[in-house]
Parts: structure tokens; C-alpha cells; sequence
């Protein structure tokens, strides 16, 4: 996922969930790992660890 999308929590549980394959799960859950993923998710509400 590009970083500069915005992402609505809807679809972070979607891609958790519904993931084409392990691989691509794998890769979202990587990204979600990055800052720009972090910033993201606060700007939705989400309480995110900073690391």
C-alpha cells in the first residue's frame, strides 16, 4: 500500500483479513510497521506505539 493513501480503518481490518495471500498479508502487515502507516492510523483515531 502506498504510503501517501489514505487508509480508513475499514479497509486496514479488510486487508488484515481478506488479503489475496499469506505473501500480500505479510506485506500490509510489514507496512503497518512504518511511520507513514503509524501516521495514518492516528489520523483515524487508533491508539499506535511509537517504535
Amino acid at each position: 500500500i502506498p504510503p501517501d493513501v489514505n487508509v480508513h480503518p475499514r479497509y486496514v481490518i479488510g486487508g488484515m483479513t481478506n488479503a489475496p495471500s499469506p505473501r500480500g498479508r505479510d506485506a500490509f502487515l510489514t507496512w503497518l510497521q512504518t511511520a507513514p502507516a503509524r501516521d495514518i492510523l492516528r489520523a483515524h483515531g487508533f491508539s499506535v506505539p511509537n517504535g
